[in-house]
């Protein structure tokens, strides 16, 4: 009996994990999807212009990266402080 184990990784995978270094504090807040569209770019990824040309949210927030910060983490970070964000 032979057993076979295939992993897939595409390589965009490897520009995801890279570390980014990103700040907003030195101009006004920006919107959160602003923010991730800048670090998809800065990851060499090409964002899909129409997916966020549709996407309108009124949450705007400072932002820095972290020493090791990529961009899996920073969208995580960022999607969780969409849904805490206080309009009044």
């Amino acid at each position: 009996m032979f057993r076979y184990k295939l992993q897939l990784v595409s390589s965009n995978i490897f520009k995801c994990l890279s570390v980014l270094n990103y700040t907003n504090y030195a101009k006004e807040p920006e919107k959160i999807f602003d923010i991730v569209k800048k670090l998809i770019g800065q990851a060499e990824l090409t964002p899909d212009g129409e997916t966020f040309g549709q996407v309108i949210s009124p949450v705007k927030m400072f932002y820095i990266t972290n020493g090791n910060d990529n961009l899996l983490t920073s969208v995580k970070y960022l999607m969780n402080k969409q849904y805490y964000f206080n309009s009044n």
